[in-house]
C-alpha cells in the first residue's frame, strides 16, 4: 500500500519519547496511517482498539499501576525495554 506524506513526517519521531497523537475528520485514513506506523515500529509493540471492548476492558482497572503491568505482560517487555502503545479510539 502506498504510504502518504504524512507516515514519512511521523517517522522522524519514532525515536522521541513523546506521545504521538493523530487526529483527523472520520474516514480520512487515521487508523490506515497508523497501521502502516505499526508495521515498521520493533517489538515490543501492543494495539488496542477501544472499539473492541475486550481492549477497553483492560483499562477499565482504577489503578493505573496494574493497567501498566497488564499491558507491559501484554507486550511481552523485558525490564528496561521501550514499549509503543497504539490506541484507536
Amino acid at each position: 500500500m502506498l504510504k502518504r506524506a504524512l507516515f514519512y513526517e511521523l517517522k522522524k519521531y519514532f525515536d522521541h519519547k513523546n506521545a504521538l497523537i493523530v487526529t483527523g475528520m472520520r474516514q480520512v485514513g487515521k487508523t490506515t496511517l497508523l497501521r502502516q506506523v505499526f508495521a515498521e515500529i520493533p517489538e515490543p509493540k501492543v494495539w488496542f482498539d477501544f472499539d473492541n471492548p475486550l481492549d477497553q476492558k483492560l483499562f477499565e482497572e482504577v489503578d493505573y499501576e496494574n493497567i501498566y503491568h497488564a499491558v507491559c505482560r501484554l507486550a511481552k517487555v523485558q525490564k528496561d525495554q521501550r514499549l509503543h502503545v497504539f490506541v484507536d479510539e
